[in-house]
C-alpha cells in the first residue's frame, strides 16, 4: 500500500515540467486558463496511475529492508514493475539466507557455552559494574537460589571480604583471590578468583567471580593439626617418663634391682606405645600417598583381627576389662594393607 502523500508528491515532481510548459502556452495566448488546468490535470492523474505499481513496489522493498533489518523473517516481496531493484531484491534474499545462517551459527555457539558454563563444578557469577547479578551457572543457583539475576551480588553472598576484594578489582582493574566464609544455612568456606571481564558486553558483565568450595579441605586441614598436635602430646608424655625413670635410675634407685625392673619394663611399655605412634603416623602418610592406588594383595581378615585384639589385650587386662573375640569360619580374604586397617 502507498501512502497518498508519497503519490501526491511525486505525482507533482514528475508533472511540474508540464504544468511549466502549459503556462508559458497560456502566456503565449495558445491556450487559455481553463484548458491549461484540464490538462493539467489530466496529466497528473495519468502521472499518478502509471507511477503507482512503482511507487507500491519500493513501499515493499523499503518494508522488507526494515523487517530483515530487525531479524525478523518476511517473504520477499515481487518487483515486478521495478526492472533493476529486482537485481536488489535477489541480494536481500541472498543475504537473509545468508544471516539466517549466521544466526543458527551463533545460537549453536551461544547454546553451547551455556551448556559448558552450566556444566562448570566450580560457582561462576559474573556481575555488572553496579555489582548486580547479571549471569550464573547453575553450581550457583544450587547454592545461593535460582533467582539470582538482577539482585546485588552483596545480597545474595553477605560477606565483607569478598565485597572489599570485588571493589578493589573494579577500582584497580586487576585480579584478586580471597578466602571467606558463609554461616548460612550451612557453614561453608570458599576460595573466591575475582577477575574483570576483558572486554565489554552487551549485557554490561564487567566482573567474573569463580569460586571453589574449600569447606573439606579446610576441615581436613583442621582435623591434621588437631592430629599432629595430639600426638606431639602424645609423644611427650611417654618420653618425659622414660627420661624421668632414667633420671631416677642413675640417682635414689641407682642400686636398687627390684625398681630397675619395674621402670625398665614401664619403659619398654611407654617405648612400645611412642613406636605405635610412629608408625600410626607413617601409616598416615602413607594412606595419603596412596589414596588414588588400589591394593592388589591379599590379606587374612583373621589374622589382622587377632593381632589387634592380642596387640590390646594388656592395656584391656589393665583397666579390669575382657576383649572377646568373636569370628565366622572361612572368611575370604580381601585386598588391602594390614597396617591401614
Amino acid at each position: 500500500m502507498v501512502p497518498f502523500n508519497a503519490l501526491l508528491k511525486s505525482a507533482l515532481v514528475i508533472t511540474s515540467p508540464t504544468l511549466i510548459i502549459l503556462g508559458l502556452y497560456v502566456g503565449l495566448g495558445t491556450l487559455n486558463t481553463s484548458q491549461m488546468i484540464y490538462a493539467y490535470v489530466a496529466v497528473f492523474i495519468a502521472s499518478a496511475v502509471l507511477i503507482y505499481p512503482f511507487l507500491a513496489n519500493l513501499s515493499s522493498l523499503t518494508y522488507y529492508v526494515k523487517e530483515i533489518a530487525l531479524d525478523k523473517r518476511v517473504q520477499a516481496p515481487e518487483l515486478t514493475f521495478l526492472g533493476a531493484a529486482s537485481e536488489l531484491s535477489e541480494a536481500l534474499r541472498r543475504l537473509q539466507a545468508s544471516w539466517d545462517v549466521k544466526k543458527k551459527q551463533m545460537e549453536t555457539v551461544i547454546t553451547e557455552r551455556e551448556i559448558l558454563v552450566d556444566t562448570l563444578p566450580d560457582i561462576l557469577i559474573m556481575i555488572n559494574d553496579e555489582k548486580k547479578v547479571v549471569r550464573t551457572n547453575r553450581a550457583a543457583r544450587a547454592i545461593f537460589g535460582q533467582n539470582l539475576a538482577g539482585k546485588l551480588l552483596e545480597e545474595v553472598i553477605p560477606n565483607r571480604n569478598l565485597a572489599g576484594a570485588i571493589a578493589s578489582v573494579i577500582q584497580d582493574l586487576r585480579g584478586r583471590e580471597v578466602e571467606f566464609r558463609i554461616e548460612e544455612p550451612v557453614v561453608r568456606d570458599f576460595l573466591a578468583i575475582i577477575e574483570r571481564f576483558p572486554v565489554p558486553t552487551a549485557g554490561g558483565i564487567s566482573t567474573v567471580i569463580t569460586m571453589n568450595d574449600i569447606t573439606e579441605l579446610k576441615s581436613v586441614e583442621q582435623m591434621r593439626a588437631d592430629f599432629v598436635a595430639n600426638a606431639s602430646h602424645e609423644i611427650r608424655t611417654p618420653l618425659a617418663s622414660i627420661k624421668g625413670f632414667i633420671e631416677t635410675l642413675q640417682g635414689p634407685a641407682k642400686d636398687d634391682e627390684k625398681a630397675r625392673v619395674e621402670f625398665l619394663q614401664i619403659m619398654l611399655e611407654q617405648a612400645d606405645r611412642m613406636q605405635q605412634l610412629i608408625n600410626d603416623l607413617l601409616s598416615l602418610s602413607k594412606i595419603e600417598m596412596n589414596a588414588h592406588s588400589v591394593p592388589t594383595e591379599p590379606l587374612d581378615l583373621t589374622k589382622v583381627v587377632r593381632q589387634v585384639v592380642e596387640h590390646h589385650k594388656r592395656a584391656a587386662s589393665e583397666k579390669n576389662q575382657r576383649l572377646v573375640l568373636n569370628l565366622h569360619d572361612n572368611l575370604p580374604m580381601v585386598k588391602g594393607e594390614a597396617n591401614e586397617l
